[in-house]
């Protein structure tokens, strides 16, 4: 083993993925979302015509939801377009990065709801309070709030690389 003297330089290591790997998680992520918008839609328009007790609320939140992903793919993409070279290999970080924070989200989305839930003890999507903020409100508030950490930190990695 070869040791590196301190304040040398050394180059970066770059952690390839084959193309084909590449393609098959654009592809694996793609169909999933697609899936998903397609059972949204379903739900939204087919099967559920009694929309009562915050039934449209519920529909709306899982539209908000399932633009969510997608939003972070977007943002992803932003910060690797000058990164990263080719269209494959674009998206392929894009879409890693906002899977990654994504699983961030889900992660911390169970602490967070079960400290609300024994803090406020609400029942979601019921007559008891029909009203927006109280049902969903927070949700969307949560969401705007973990994807406004992920563009601080992608800027805040952007900041440190510009400096090293």
């Amino acid at each position: 083993m070869a040791r590196v003297k301190s304040g040398t330089k050394h180059a970066s290591t770059v952690v390839t993925i084959p193309r084909p790997w590449q393609i098959a998680f654009i592809t694996a992520l793609v169909l999933s979302q697609l899936v998903y918008v397609a059972l949204s839609v379903w739900s939204f328009f087919g099967y559920n015509h009694s929309m009562n007790g915050g039934g449209w609320g519920l529909q709306a939140f899982q539209a908000v939801q399932f633009a969510y992903p997608i939003l972070f793919a977007v943002a992803g993409y932003v910060f690797i377009r000058r990164r990263v070279a080719g269209t494959v290999p674009r998206w392929f970080w894009a879409l890693f990065l906002a899977t990654i924070a994504l699983i961030i989200h889900f992660a911390l989305q169970v602490p967070i709801n079960l400290l609300l839930n024994s803090l406020m003890q609400p029942v979601y999507g019921s007559n008891n309070n029909p009203g927006w903020w109280y049902n969903f409100g927070w949700m969307w508030a949560e969401m705007a709030v973990y994807f406004v950490l992920f563009c601080g930190g992608l800027a805040w990695i952007s900041r440190r690389g510009k400096r090293a």
